[in-house]
């Protein structure tokens, strides 16, 4: 694996706190806790999920680690949250590691990533009415792996900082508007940094939270598009590299996992009224390189990964609000 991975296996102890089946839910109200829910079919790491507008999550990309390599792979599976059930669907055109995917307002779900092979990253566009990806090319030319996406509510989806094509850490920010398949430079932040986590409020402000620069970082930049301009914005209070982040549905935002010379199952949350982070329940498995998608039942599923005992994690954790 390149360095710009910033990828590594160290020991961590498992969380004593235990998960509860979905199946075990009850009608009466509990606070915010983790549910255990059904197994990917195929492990991986660095993949992306997105809900669709169908209600269902796409698991899309990732790296399979083998015994001599690592394996992009093209892998969709898709989980139905009515059904708890998981299906394949059909494989990208491009095999897409250290992935996310994002939905668009008209259905189609757009995956991004580092095909392990080119000086840039990928982009395949997928039609859930038809089942089939088409690939719309490379990224724009600032970028080649590890960087953050995230979108807004005017279509446009928006890649953050990374690994550029001569290994060095990114403080770019580039946007793509599917509808026109049409790249824009945006204003860049002030920290370079590659293996961040990047959502969008319901404000629309853009943040850029974590990730690495010769260390773990806690930073957090925030993007206005109405300026537009970059502020600093409350510290990560846990620094941390190949971490995850959603906006929730309650509009407060959701950071999990990650790395920082162990593996976390740190949940730390930030509410933009208070400007305040709090802790929240930890993550039964820690883990780094993992994906998190909103669901539309409100609920945040954490999918995959990688953790000091396993590689390829097939495991799914499910936030209940």
């Amino acid at each position: 694996m390149r360095s710009g991975a910033v990828i590594s296996f160290l020991a961590l102890s498992a969380c004593s706190e235990r998960a509860l089946p979905l199946d075990e839910a009850t009608s009466l109200h509990q606070p915010l806790h983790w549910e255990i829910g059904p197994d990917m079919p195929t492990g991986r790491y660095g993949l992306g999920a997105a809900t669709g507008r169908d209600g269902r999550i796409y698991a899309v990309g990732g790296i399979v680690r083998a015994a001599s390599d690592d394996r992009f792979v093209s892998t969709v599976e898709v989980y139905d949250p009515v059904s708890q059930q998981w299906a394949r669907a059909a494989d990208m055109v491009d095999r897409l590691g250290l992935a996310s995917a994002i939905g668009v307002p008209d259905g189609r779900l757009y995956a991004f990533g580092d095909d392990g092979a080119t000086s840039s990253g990928k982009v395949n566009a997928y039609s859930p009415t038809a089942d089939t990806w088409v690939s719309q090319g490379a990224t724009s030319t600032h970028r080649r792996s590890n960087f953050a996406v995230t979108g807004d509510a005017e279509g446009w989806i928006h890649l953050l900082g990374g690994e550029g094509s001569m290994g060095s850490a990114l403080a770019t920010m580039d946007a793509y508007l599917p509808a026109e398949n049409r790249w824009t430079v945006e204003p860049g932040f002030s920290i370079a940094r590659t293996a961040l986590a990047a959502t969008t409020d319901r404000q629309g402000r853009i943040y850029a939270i974590g990730g690495f620069a010769r260390e773990a970082l806690s930073a957090v930049e925030i993007y206005a598009p109405a300026r537009p301009a970059w502020s600093r914005g409350p510290a990560l209070p846990t620094a941390r590299y190949a971490l995850a982040a959603t906006t929730g549905a309650d509009g407060r935002i959701y950071v999990i996992g990650g790395e920082d010379q162990r593996f976390l199952s740190t949940v730390e949350i930030f509410d933009a009224k208070t400007g305040a982070w709090i802790a929240g329940p930890a993550m039964p498995t820690a883990r780094a390189a993992l994906a998190l998608a909103t669901g539309a039942d409100g609920r945040i599923y954490a999918i995959g990964g990688f953790s000091s005992n396993e590689a390829n994690l097939r495991t799914v954790e499910v936030l209940v609000p």
